[in-house]
């Protein structure tokens, strides 16, 4: 009996290959955003702290003014951290867009080739059949000559 070779085999191969590099490419995406949402968090306790009053009764006009500008940038900085949180979970949807469409292909292959195989194996038994036959009807022949 012969050996069954998919012929689709390396295009599977790399079908599979490409979905691990996108599945890849999810976990980093994940790491960003984890180490995004790190960065806003400490932005934010950063800002707390800022607001939080010292203790002093009366402040100086430009203390007030330092510490306002602070509150600011510290703002811009949390929003900016934000804009680029949004944009990595954009990326991300459509990763796991393109990984549900890699996955799909990869299951066509993998009927595909459960189809070549049955067949294969089919014919494998049809050519294993007439063997079989040919060598009993040479038997019943010389048995009755």
């Amino acid at each position: 009996m012969g050996k069954f070779v998919f012929k689709f085999d390396k295009i599977y191969k790399v079908k599979v290959i490409l979905e691990k590099k996108i599945q890849k490419e999810i976990a980093e995406l994940d790491l960003m955003i984890v180490s995004l949402e790190e960065k806003i968090s400490s932005l934010r306790e950063a800002r707390k702290s800022l607001a939080f009053f010292d203790g002093q009764f009366t402040i100086s006009a430009g203390y007030a003014q330092y510490k306002t500008r602070q509150e600011e940038i510290l703002d811009n900085e949390i929003d900016t951290v934000l804009l680029e949180k949004r944009k990595v979970l954009e990326r991300k949807e459509k990763k796991i867009l393109e990984l549900q469409e890699k996955a799909k292909e990869r299951k066509i292959f993998e009927k595909l080739e459960e189809q070549y195989k049955s067949n294969f194996e089919y014919e494998q038994l049809m050519v294993e059949q007439k063997l079989i036959d040919e060598t009993a009807t040479a038997k019943f022949i010389r048995g009755n000559v």
